[in-house]
């Protein structure tokens, strides 16, 4: 597999969370960032739905998994990586901001609900902090950083778009 080639997931459908009123990022909202990203990484089914229609989806017999993101925080693509190949899965930010999930399809209402911050995570599954699901080596740009996971406010706007930036550069430039 060359590094171009999407990586095949095992989740079978990516929800975003859409949250109309998060700020962007050089022009593109944290959900619009996902849609662009996920499908490279291998995600084919990817769905933008709001809260209401969040409520709306009912649990099914099938068992395969399935990626929950909230639409207001931009993930770093280790974490991605990470939660593509996850099962049952409740990720926490270093501020204890619920901001992922990946569970069976059947799970999915109890996981939704967890994610809005109404529910409890079941006993079944692994909490863990993004640095726990996604590797701290970026291997395009043969560097270490902790991967983020950063809720994107119009507060921190700027410290965001400053991280985010900072996660895609090499820092060989600083040489020149």
């Amino acid at each position: 597999m060359t590094s171009t080639q999407a990586k095949h997931s095992s989740v079978s459908s990516v929800y975003i969370l859409d949250m109309p009123d998060a700020p962007k990022l050089w022009g593109l909202s944290p959900a619009e960032r996902l849609q662009r990203a996920l499908p490279k990484m291998g995600a084919d089914s990817i769905h933008l739905i709001t809260t209401e229609d969040a409520k709306n989806l009912r649990p099914t017999e099938n068992d395969a998994p399935a990626l929950i993101l909230r639409g207001d925080i931009a993930y770093d693509k280790p974490i991605l990586q990470g939660l593509l190949e996850a099962q049952n899965t409740y990720v926490v930010d270093k501020n204890g901001l619920r901001a992922a999930v990946c569970v069976s399809i059947k799970d999915i209402s109890a996981a939704i609900d967890w994610l809005n911050g109404t529910g409890d995570a079941p006993s079944h599954a692994r909490t863990c902090l993004p640095t726990e699901i996604g590797g701290a080596y970026h291997a395009m740009l043969r560097k270490r950083e902790d991967p983020y996971c950063l809720h994107v406010t119009d507060k921190n706007l700027g410290d965001a778009e400053k991280t985010v930036f900072m996660g895609a550069y090499k820092g060989v430039t600083d040489l020149v």
